[in-house]
């Protein structure tokens, strides 16, 4: 599930997700692009305010991939 879709389906806008999750709207919204990676803490506490499970959150899954892919074997 991307981001964006779960907030909206919660009707919540970007600035809410700031307000809730006391942070700059310029890294929210780098988080739900997929361009930077939350702490646990914060990756927590979106998936908390959204009801969704940090495990299907696309944009994490992507990264993750990514990742994987460049360590050694």
């Amino acid at each position: 599930m991307k981001l964006q879709e779960a907030r909206r389906q919660k009707g919540y806008t970007q600035e809410d997700m700031m307000n809730f999750l006391d942070c700059s709207l310029r890294h929210f919204q780098s988080i739900e692009k997929g361009h930077r990676f939350p702490s646990v803490v914060l990756a927590l506490d979106i998936c908390f305010i959204l009801g969704i499970d940090p495990f299907d959150v696309d944009e994490w899954k992507s990264k993750l991939r990514r990742e994987k892919k460049d360590e050694p074997r």
